[in-house]
């Protein structure tokens, strides 16, 4: 994460530029283990059928 250039105030939502960046850093992770863990049980439950089924 570089700077912000143009939201600037988004940066001072969370206080500091370090405290927006931690939060950053641990919020990614986190969503990206939830969606993979969730498909890997959309998979389990309900085979390729139940993803196909979610698309269609």
């Amino acid at each position: 994460m570089y700077k912000p250039a143009q939201l600037h105030w988004l940066s001072g939502l969370f206080g500091s530029w370090q405290t927006l960046r931690t939060v950053h850093f641990i919020t990614v992770p986190t969503v990206i283990l939830f969606t993979v863990a969730h498909s890997l049980l959309a998979l389990k439950v309900g085979s390729i059928r139940l993803v196909k089924s979610m698309f269609l």
